[in-house]
């Protein structure tokens, strides 16, 4: 089983990438965690860090070289995937992977900043956050127009424990 999750930053994707990863024994990959790739050394991971440290994106051939990287890797049940930002996504990831169930964790902006501005972080300035909500909603239309009825969207403001069971539900091989 191959998940795909997308969302405002604050809206709970990783926290939910984390429980979907453990409940059905599934890989974790997340742009959140590309940093332990960059410590690695590898080549291209040192563009890694450089976009990190300015909050811009990491180029696409770098981040599919580093999914595809895991996809071979793979020892257990399947991939979820968090933060994934793009119709353009969409269409790469396809072609190295089948994504079983695609969700959308939905979340009023002003409660994902407040959400993420709680964190300990020293890297979001109101210009990066606008950045990313610039980029998120540039690209929604797009995107729910190439997935259509394959989307799975949730309330993101739920207690933790009813929106995990939710997805739980939902993402469940009948």
């Amino acid at each position: 089983m191959n998940i795909a999750i997308r969302g405002l930053f604050g809206s709970g994707k990783t926290t939910l990438a984390g429980a979907l990863a453990t409940k059905f024994d599934l890989t974790h990959f997340s742009s959140s965690n590309l940093k332990e790739y960059a410590d690695l050394g590898k080549p291209g991971y040192k563009e890694i860090k450089k976009c990190m440290g300015v909050g811009v994106p990491i180029p696409r051939d770098i981040w599919f070289n580093i999914l595809k990287d895991s996809i071979h890797n793979l020892k257990n049940n399947g991939l979820v995937i968090d933060n994934v930002m793009s119709a353009e996504f969409v269409k790469q990831v396809g072609k190295v992977m089948d994504i079983n169930k695609w969700i959308y964790l939905k979340i009023d902006e002003d409660i994902a900043k407040q959400r993420v501005l709680s964190r300990a972080r020293n890297d979001l300035s109101d210009e990066f956050l606008k950045n990313r909500l610039e980029r998120f909603h540039s690209n929604t239309e797009e995107f729910e127009k190439v997935l259509g009825n394959k989307l799975l969207t949730f309330d993101a403001t739920l207690p933790i424990s009813v929106l995990h069971k939710q997805v739980f539900e939902a993402v469940s091989i009948k």
